[in-house]
């Protein structure tokens, strides 16, 4: 919790300084991915990939694995047993953006405009164990900010959570 601290207060200042170079994505993410698939498999959570390539984004491949396992350890711990998380990565002329959808129950509606707060945690009842500090998303969004991105969430139609994931493409 102290090293949490420590970067959101340095991404709320400005200071964190960040170690960037071209990076491909798309590559990020399949790592990620296989990081996360064992504990995807003790819940039988199929995990979809739909990789475009991109190209590569100016980014700190610290921060940015930081952010990817914020959202899969999210995503595995939200989805019920025999679900499903989608991810997808898709780009236009200036960015790379990613998604990842659950099969879970969704944020709640009344939760949807904190859950990027600090210490916030939808589910109060939830121990730390459990349920983490609530700083894991209000980092992972100030890192997207500071790679000159964002993160966003919403609840899809048919159920679940969207995050989603939008860094702008590295130009020459």
């Amino acid at each position: 919790m102290v090293e949490d601290l420590r970067i959101i207060t340095l991404t709320d200042s400005g200071e964190l300084e960040l170690n960037l170079h071209p990076l491909d994505l798309s590559a990020l993410a399949a790592n990620a991915v296989e990081h996360f698939s064992a504990r995807a498999r003790e819940k039988r959570i199929d995990i979809h990939m739909e990789l475009e390539d991109c190209g590569m984004i100016l980014a700190d491949t610290e921060r940015i694995q930081q952010i990817l396992h914020n959202l899969l350890q999210n995503g595995i711990r939200y989805t019920p047993d025999k679900g499903k998380l989608i991810l997808n990565l898709t780009c236009d002329e200036s960015y790379a953006v990613l998604t990842l959808l659950d099969t879970g129950p969704g944020i709640p509606e009344e939760a949807l405009p904190y859950i990027f707060d600090r210490f916030y945690r939808a589910e109060r009842s939830r121990s730390k164990e459990g349920g983490g500090t609530g700083l894991g998303l209000a980092i992972a969004r100030n890192l997207a900010e500071a790679h000159n991105g964002s993160l966003a969430a919403f609840n899809h139609p048919a159920g679940g959570a969207v995050f989603t994931l939008k860094l702008p493409l590295f130009q020459l």
